[in-house]
């Protein structure tokens, strides 16, 4: 399934959405211009005599509030606070005797029900800018997304086990090696603090104090060198990184670069060995 990269929200219903999914959102602003043109709409559509509405989301403007007091426009203001207390605000403009309102769109399309004239709070225009910004949110995840598997593909050549956390020590690559390591998928693992899937492999101290460390511990009943470093972007930590090394791989790494150093010093001063140092002094090799 392809993956949702931002969204676009309005009203309540985008801030209850807005507040349970970690996707990037763009919110439809209302706008000073955009809301005047929706109260002319409503007033060319409102009965003789009877006043426009205004219904927002969570509060009544501070702005049409003084507007009103200056100039008299018979503007009410009302507000709701979600879906479920969206058919009391319509019944209080009824009981209002309000002619047209302007409104977000669960709230107009329940006062158009109603037989009060409606117009959406939201303009064309702030639906548009809403989905430049929506469309700019979506190429940075894009971005990160394509950043993130190129990483992943990275670490899954490496043979020591290798996890990278954000600032909040969650789980944000590690490659197969460190997932044997901690014994579960890499699929259960992403996400999680590596601190409470493996207290031994807690990253505070590095995070806090943005200090790269080595040390020794026991980890899945073998023993690992750790190192621990931050991870700093633009002058900002990001996060950290730990690797974890078989203390075997890496003795016998140093065995391997001393015996070819030796190689090396012995080849410097041309072949180990001459013909003449196997004669000997046997008459029969004479």
């Amino acid at each position: 399934r392809t993956p949702i990269d931002a969204l676009v929200l309005a009203g309540a219903s985008g801030a209850w959405i807005r507040a349970r999914v970690e996707i990037p959102a763009a919110m439809v602003e209302v706008r000073g211009f955009d809301l005047l043109g929706a109260l002319a709409r409503a007033r060319a559509l409102s009965p003789p005599k009877t006043k426009v509405a205004l219904v927002t989301f969570g509060a009544p403007s501070a702005q049409v509030a003084q507007f009103e007091a200056q100039f008299g426009a018979g503007i009410a203001q009302l507000s709701y606070h979600g879906p479920q207390d969206a058919s009391a605000c319509v019944q209080a403009l009824q009981a209002a005797g309000i002619g047209a309102v302007v409104a977000p769109g669960l709230v107009a399309d329940l006062a158009q029900e109603a037989g009060i004239a409606s117009v959406l709070l939201h303009s064309d225009a702030a639906v548009q800018q809403a989905f430049n910004e929506a469309l700019l949110l979506a190429r940075q995840r894009l971005a990160e997304r394509t950043r993130h598997q190129r990483l992943e593909t990275i670490l899954s050549q490496l043979q020591d086990g290798v996890v990278a956390v954000d600032c909040q020590q969650r789980i944000a690559a590690l490659n197969p090696a460190m997932a044997a390591l901690l014994g579960a998928p890499a699929a259960q693992l992403h996400g999680r603090a590596l601190g409470s899937v493996a207290p031994q492999l807690d990253m505070a101290h590095t995070l806090t104090y943005q200090e790269s460390s080595e040390a020794v511990v026991q980890l899945a009943a073998r023993t690992q060198v750790v190192r621990r470093a931050p991870i700093v972007e633009n002058g900002q930590l990001t996060g950290a990184l730990l690797v974890c090394r078989d203390p075997h791989t890496i003795h016998s790494a140093e065995r391997h670069l001393r015996a070819n150093q030796r190689q090396r010093q012995r080849g410097a001063g041309g072949v180990r060995w001459c013909i003449d140092d196997f004669l000997g002094d046997s008459p029969a090799v004479q």
